[in-house]
């Protein structure tokens, strides 16, 4: 499986929330996407409870549902 554009794309919106890297690589934000790191870690989602985005049930179902429905968008 090869990095997606959705897995990109919702590792960059983690830095738009005031999200850094991560320093595990199995955690979507960690510095280099690879094909281990495809889904939101639980790190990933105490940062995002850290600032004040997680912690309602679910959230790891809806950022996963984010990252297809990036990758189901094309440019044209």
């Amino acid at each position: 499986m090869a990095v997606t554009w959705g897995q990109m794309m919702v590792h960059e919106i983690g830095h738009a929330i005031g999200l850094g890297h991560a320093s595990s690589s199995d955690q979507l934000k960690f510095g280099t996407a690879t094909t281990s790191n495809s889904r939101l870690g639980r790190g990933d989602l105490r940062g995002m409870e850290l600032v004040g985005l997680g912690g309602a049930a679910g959230t790891r179902a809806r950022a996963d549902r984010a990252v297809s429905a990036a990758d189901g968008c094309h440019a044209t």
